[in-house]
């Protein structure tokens, strides 16, 4: 090899590597997708590090919260920001400058702010439009000096017990105050005191820049966790706190990123100093004051995202997928939101298949995470289908008008196409579940399982991804049972069903009876009508729906990708089929 092609490799190695560690990452196993205040921004940080979710222009930001569908940020004032529209709205805006920092949203959804200006803590009503509780806080030293304004107060914590708990920054004081204003315990700390919460046990938590102690309520240090107790992390600066149930603290860190992700921003620690998982942000200084685990958080981030080989695999099938040709402009509204139990896999996989498929030029695709799109005919008349991708728990009496725009626009023309757990929702509106044709009611084949299927109609245009498949056949999948009402095979064209002759479909369903409390709430149908797939006419529209799309192993099979992309196209009103009942 010549000089400089050498010079060239090296150049290359080099810039390799620097994009190998600038990458954020995380190092053990986080559970579930981390909320921090970041930088400037607001952030939610998928378990595999990826930031997958950002409010961006969030000043000087010092804590987040979420309640419900909103993430609460404070940098002065308190904003919140909903989740899917990005709607943000100012909360709350003390008087003067130098506000709100710390602050915590109650179960209960009131809001307790600490007021740097004006040295209080207010509770106040959910809209914030109401002091429930004002206290006045003395922020000075032990000496008696009065800090400057930036650093009064810190993080404010309610109690069980209903007293106030607020970190008095630089004065290195936590200090606990009853509904009165009374002061009645205050802990001295050996640094900047940050944020504090009391334990079930009685004793605080402090955190302190260099270290996080347990202060017993007679001043006794219980437990302690220092920067140093984990070299390898490259710690620094420990600012905010979380106590998971099992006792193990959530840290975040002040300004403790570098450019080349070496140093931990925020970390999972247990009672005996094991490290669980770490998150190091690379390519910016980023300032994570607080970060907050948000297990069980309802909605569709794609935290499993799809890889390089899924994603080219995908991208072949779909290229083979037999797309028939549009008969004029179509465009379908993939709706990708969960209420209710989240197939985050299914999600990632299906609106990444759907995109690579619409790539082809037969149809283009849109995309949202907002479910009152199906209550807005304006937007809905936009769009020859909407597709609603595991869209489960939607309750359509929250949103004014869902029901009777999302069945007229059904009615008129247009289609609707139901991927698995999009009939996991709509259990207050017997309109929607007539129209849908189906129900869920236990899902007996669990997504481990391989199960045995009847094409029932081999040369139905929507089955004939299968062709190649056998009849029976097999796939892997969960698949769901449905009620009747409002299933009935006298309302729909049952296209795919479940073949209980195969001896491990059979016992799967026969072990389902012996669930304790499944035969009383979710009994085995007893005519053991078992539909996977169907279509069904609605008025002028159309409806399609398949069991099939669990996670991604639906969307990385040829037959059931093609499948639902042929359900699609029938939606849309370009693959003609027929979808009145079989006699």
């Amino acid at each position: 090899m010549n000089a400089k092609a050498l010079k060239a490799l090296n150049a290359f190695v080099c810039t390799c590597a620097l994009l190998t560690a600038l990458a954020d990452r995380v190092t053990g196993t986080m559970p579930s997708p981390l909320l921090v205040a970041s930088a400037g921004k607001a952030a939610l940080i998928a378990p595999d590090g990826t930031a997958v979710w950002e409010q961006e222009k969030c000043g000087n930001i010092h804590r987040v919260w979420h309640k419900g569908e909103w993430v609460y940020w404070s940098n002065g004032d308190l904003y919140r920001t909903h989740i899917i529209t990005k709607k943000t709205e100012l909360v709350y805006k003390p008087a003067p400058k130098e506000g709100v920092y710390g602050f915590e949203i109650l179960d209960n959804g009131n809001i307790v702010v600490a007021e740097n200006a004006n040295d209080l803590i207010v509770e106040l009503s959910p809209d914030a439009k109401k002091k429930l509780v004002e206290i006045k806080v003395d922020p000075r030293n032990a000496k008696g000096v009065m800090p400057d304004l930036h650093h009064h107060m810190r993080m404010v914590r309610k109690t069980a017990a209903g007293t106030y708990l607020v970190a008095c920054s630089i004065s290195r004081f936590v200090r606990e105050y009853d509904k009165t204003g009374k002061l009645v315990w205050e802990q001295e700390t050996p640094a900047l005191a940050f944020d504090c919460l009391r334990r079930a046990n009685g004793n605080t938590l402090v955190s302190h820049l260099g270290a996080v102690t347990e202060y017993t309520p007679d001043h006794q240090v219980a437990w302690s966790f220092a920067c140093t107790d984990a070299p390898e992390l490259k710690l620094g600066n420990l600012c905010g706190l979380e106590e998971r149930k099992n006792g193990n603290l959530v840290i975040g860190t002040y300004a403790n990123g570098v450019e080349d992700g070496s140093r931990t921003t925020a970390f999972e620690v247990t009672r005996n100093k094991k490290i669980v998982w770490s998150y190091a942000a690379a390519g910016k200084r980023r300032s994570m004051m607080t970060a907050f685990l948000v297990p069980g958080w309802r909605w569709p981030i794609k935290w499993m995202p799809v890889t390089a080989a899924d994603d080219a695999k995908m991208a072949e099938l779909t290229a083979k997928a037999a797309l028939v040709p549009a008969k004029q402009t179509r465009k379908a509204l993939v709706v990708t939101r969960a209420y209710g139990y989240g197939h985050w896999e299914a999600m990632s996989y299906g609106d990444r298949a759907l995109e690579l498929a619409a790539q082809r030029g037969a149809f283009a695709v849109d995309f949202t995470n907002d479910v009152t799109v199906l209550a807005n005919a304006a937007v809905l008349a936009k769009y020859d289908a909407v597709l609603l991708n595991n869209a489960t728990g939607i309750a359509a009496k929250r949103f004014p008008g869902m029901c009777e725009a999302l069945t007229a626009y059904v009615k008129a023309g247009h289609g609707l196409c139901l991927i698995h757990s999009a009939v996991d929702a709509f259990y207050d509106e017997p309109a929607i579940q007539e129209m849908n044709g189906g129900l869920f009611f236990g899902h007996p084949w669990g997504a481990g399982g391989t199960w045995s299927f009847r094409n029932e109609e081999p040369a139905h245009p929507l089955m004939a991804a299968f062709a190649q498949s056998g009849n029976p056949f097999k796939a892997r999948d969960e698949i769901y049972m449905h009620a009747s009402p409002p299933y009935a095979r006298d309302r729909v064209r049952v296209l795919c069903s479940l073949d209980c002759n195969d001896e491990a479909t059979r016992k799967s369903g026969e072990r389902w009876m012996t669930l304790a409390n499944v035969k009383d709430r979710f009994p085995l149908r007893a005519d053991g009508d078992f539909a996977v797939s169907w279509v069904k006419a609605y008025g002028a529209g159309r409806v399609f729906y398949t069991s099939f799309g669990h996670d991604r192993g639906a969307f990385l099979d040829e037959a059931r990708l093609g499948h639902v992309l042929a359900g699609l196209q029938y939606c849309l009103g370009d693959l003609a089929a027929p979808d009145a009942p079989r006699p």
